[in-house]
């Protein structure tokens, strides 16, 4: 039995959940159900607006092949109404001790028909992801997807049926993993879609990140990043840093950096955003914990400022 805010590894795609689980295990299966409500948009307050409920079977294998697999059945009510009703399928397998198998899929069972919420199972979300150890130090990856948008019955109900867009889209990704010696590790990933304005790999997202660790032996850690993608719409190019430093074992203090430039192709407008944002954490006792945070945004046409702090006690 689990109570407060769950967040349920059987289906991620259901989300948080502000209530009861109720779970058993029968050997390797395990079967269980959830119910309660979708917290609020910042996910620091509780809301009452939107309730849920899901059902959910588990099989976990500790074989020598490790293997698991779960269904999972949700229902959305927005007040007493039925917002959405969806199920869904995930996998995970080692089947190898260096290759690994990940694996999700998920399906609405309705959809917007009219001013009527109707039965219509259609294929929402699958992805497949298929990762080989090389050797310790180096790994690849390969993955393939396909989604299409989901919509919340409340939110669409007034809007005609020929205005949401329904168009199943797909796409592959590749992915390296290199740690090198001297604490510096490499990773990459890129990500061509297709479109239906373009051919295929017109549309794409590349990403690639180098992590410096215990930089000269001072403890500091830096990762810096870098991000092209384009799609039909837009395209940009994004840079960043963060820095981190443990003091002891008493603080730990992040500082980071992002920019991003970016260009809507229609207007010709090219437009640029800036983040910077530390975290500092500090134990106070084994069992009390401080967390402090600042962000401030410079771009899309606004700049905030945002503090957020949480004392946090471990029973």
């Amino acid at each position: 039995v689990s109570l407060g805010r769950i967040i349920p590894t059987f289906s991620p795609s259901i989300g948080y959940v502000d209530g009861a689980l109720l779970s058993k295990k029968f050997g390797s299966i395990v079967f269980g159900a959830t119910v309660g409500f979708q917290p609020d948009f910042s996910l620091r307050g509780i809301a009452t607006d939107y309730k849920k409920l899901a059902l959910f079977a588990q099989y976990l294998s500790l074989d020598r092949i490790s293997f698991s697999a779960s269904t999972a059945y949700a229902r959305t009510y927005f007040h007493s109404s039925l917002d959405r009703e969806a199920a869904s399928i995930l996998l995970n397998a080692s089947i190898t001790q260096d290759v690994f198998l990940y694996a999700n899929s998920e399906f609405d069972l309705r959809k917007k028909s009219g001013d009527e919420f109707v039965l219509s199972p259609k294929l929402t979300s699958a992805y497949i992801k298929l990762n080989y150890r090389v050797t310790n130090s180096f790994s690849i990856g390969f993955g393939a997807d396909a989604s299409r948008p989901y919509y919340s019955y409340e939110s669409v109900r007034s809007v005609p049926d020929s205005l949401l867009f329904n168009e199943l889209r797909s796409g592959v990704s590749l992915n390296i993993s290199w740690m090198l010696p001297g604490g510096i590790s490499l990773y990459n990933t890129y990500t061509p879609r297709n479109s239906s304005e373009q051919s295929f790999g017109k549309e794409y997202s590349n990403y690639s990140s180098l992590n410096f660790n215990d930089v000269l032996a001072t403890g500091l850690n830096l990762r810096v990043n870098a991000n092209v993608n384009a799609n039909q719409f837009t395209n940009g190019t994004g840079y960043g840093a963060a820095l981190q430093k443990t003091f002891g074992s008493l603080v730990d203090v992040n500082v980071r950096y992002q920019t991003n430039t970016y260009n809507i192709k229609q207007l010709d407008s090219r437009n640029r955003s800036t983040t910077l944002g530390g975290d500092v954490m500090v134990f106070l006792t084994n069992s009390l914990t401080f967390l402090a945070t600042y962000d401030r945004l410079d771009g899309y046409g606004t700049i905030s400022n945002s503090v957020f702090g949480e004392l946090s006690v471990r029973f």
